[in-house]
């Protein structure tokens, strides 16, 4: 992911959109657009979303328990 400026960081706090995930698997892969993570123990959403349409995914892992 690309580094921001702290102009565009305040920018997208204040003007960005929030996509709230409650109760997601640890594991499980989420992304938008070129960016994804795998979510940890408290993950909870994607912040400071700029503007526009978005391509949202995500990826359920079993994981195993052998």
């Amino acid at each position: 992911m690309a580094e921001m400026n702290q102009a565009t960081a305040q920018h997208l706090f204040e003007a960005g959109a929030v996509l709230i995930l409650l109760d997601v698997p640890y594991g499980t892969e989420i992304g938008i657009n070129m960016n994804s993570w795998q979510a940890a123990e408290n993950f909870k959403g994607i912040k400071m979303i700029p503007p526009g349409l978005h391509f949202i995914y995500f990826r359920y892992k079993v994981l195993s328990m052998a």
